[in-house]
């Protein structure tokens, strides 16, 4: 008997430290393995040719590539050497602002139909991201975890190893090891992410061209697009004077109708919004009518938990759909979140006029409050905003304590994480 125990454990001890010994030579991982393969062209390196301004970085140039998938979901461990799980052709790209020229480079996957990669729900869009400056890999991955939390849609994550066939040696096409990356959705509006309705050259009443919208906040770059927002002393004022990229619908399928609405002071909803703001919102009971109270609540409340300091001025997505006020997120870019970019000990929200003026509506103090007290302090602390059913059924019954009730949830999928959350 104890001859055969010793046995079990010897074997044991030899394929643990044979694990050990593959994974230390980066040939075999426990986390999935995703082999980036340029097909024809390898991707760009710092040396590439950069044509004259204002065209883009030549390191952001697409190339066709496979992309290899080896996830054994029996347990055993994933080799470079072994058999793929899947293969998907896709067009690749390297993204980032800054980060684009780091020594790691986050890669943008485009698959050309939609696919369910690593385990995903079906779509195309997905990033390998693998900031420099975000070592742990872990403030992605756990703001987004956060945000599923409140019921709403946010990427879903996964880490991974990278590998990528991007050797000098024009002759050598044999796998890299490039690092631990954090596979995530992009944010898209699909049915899977967050749903809108379509706009389309046949949509003529205000009622059809109400949605779908989704823009960002963020500085223009090349081949972006954003409506000409006509500039006045309220989209001065709570607009920074900053432009929204357009997001959804792609420019190309934009209308001379549809931009008309969108930009108008009468019709469009960041224009309506911000004269609401400007007129020190002398109506306040109807804040309801121009955003959804509970969604800017939860990106705000995200936004200070988080210590994301980018949150209220870049890479700030919204959209609207159809017959629905504006709602807030998804949340996205989380590398200078929790102390990276700087420590807070005050709120951050204050120098933003915007979210300060939001903040003086009864609503939606109101509901921050509410929602803090009732799930309690010490909890929002430790970012415990689990389970999302009891957590969306307790901000039901505050909005509807509130003298008029406030819209919950919509009926398209869009809102809701508990159908595409995880």
């Amino acid at each position: 008997m104890k001859g055969t125990t010793f046995r079990a454990l010897l074997v044991l001890v030899i394929g643990l430290r044979l694990d050990e010994v593959l994974a230390a030579d980066k040939t075999c991982f426990e986390l999935p393995i995703v082999i980036v393969s340029p097909i024809e062209v390898k991707l760009p390196t710092e040396t590439c040719n950069q044509p004259r301004f204002p065209a883009p970085d030549c390191m952001r140039d697409p190339v066709e590539a496979n992309v290899e998938v080896i996830d054994n979901m029996d347990g055993t461990m994933n080799c470079v050497d072994g058999n793929r799980t899947a293969t998907y052709p896709a067009s690749v790209h390297y993204r980032g602002q800054s980060s684009l020229h780091f020594g790691k480079h986050q890669i943008a996957v485009n698959l050309l139909d939609d696919e369910e990669l690593l385990g995903f729900p079906a779509d195309r869009t997905f990033v390998l991201n693998g900031p420099t400056i975000d070592a742990s890999l872990m403030r992605n991955q756990l703001a987004h975890w956060m945000f599923r939390g409140t019921g709403r849609y946010s990427p879903r994550t996964r880490h991974i190893v990278v590998f990528v066939r991007d050797r000098l040696d024009a002759s050598d096409w044999s796998p890299r090891y490039r690092g631990i990356y954090l596979a995530l959705e992009k944010i898209a509006y699909t049915p899977n992410r967050v749903g809108l309705a379509i706009l389309s050259n046949a949509c003529k009443t205000n009622e059809e061209l109400s949605g779908g919208w989704a823009w960002q906040n963020n500085p223009l770059g090349y081949g972006d697009y954003s409506p000409n927002i006509v500039l006045n002393e309220a989209t001065g004022l709570f607009g920074s004077g900053s432009r929204p990229v357009l997001t959804f619908p792609e420019p190309k399928e934009l209308t001379q109708t549809m931009r008309d609405y969108f930009i108008s002071p009468e019709t469009g909803p960041l224009p309506r919004l911000y004269q609401y703001l400007y007129d020190n919102m002398t109506h306040p009971d109807v804040l309801e009518d121009y955003i959804d109270i509970g969604s800017f609540v939860d990106y705000f409340l995200h936004s200070e938990l988080s210590e994301n300091s980018d949150a209220y001025r870049r890479s700030a997505y919204f959209f609207k759909d159809r017959g629905q006020p504006i709602n807030a997120g998804p949340v996205w870019d989380f590398n200078l979140a929790y102390g990276r970019g700087g420590t807070m000990t005050t709120w951050m929200y204050t120098i933003h006029t915007f979210w300060k003026r939001l903040s003086c509506n009864y609503k939606f103090a109101a509901l921050v409050q509410q929602l803090v007290s009732i799930v309690g302090p010490s909890q929002y602390r430790r970012r415990q905003w689990h389970p999302i059913q009891p957590r969306r059924e307790r901000q039901a019954e505050v909005v509807h304590s509130l003298v008029e009730p406030v819209p919950g949830e919509h009926e398209h999928g869009s809102r809701s994480g508990l159908l595409y959350g995880t």
